[in-house]
């Protein structure tokens, strides 16, 4: 039984599409600048704060190594 439900789900396995909203430099640049706090979050779903320190992390870690 547990064969047969699991050869039924990987049918069903769907390949799923990455959806990206068309950006460029501009436009991040005004999102910066002109975006309040909640507008920032619904738009990259993380507070500038935690957006800085996602971007600032590698340069952390190059500079430990």
């Amino acid at each position: 039984m547990f064969v047969v439900m699991a050869h039924v789900a990987c049918q069903n396995f769907r390949q799923r599409g990455l959806w990206v909203k068309p950006s460029n430099q501009a436009w991040f640049e005004m999102a910066d600048t002109e975006f309040d706090e909640q507008q920032w979050y619904e738009t990259f779903r993380v507070t500038r704060d935690t957006f800085q320190f996602i971007l600032n992390e590698p340069t952390t870690l190059m500079m430990l190594l």
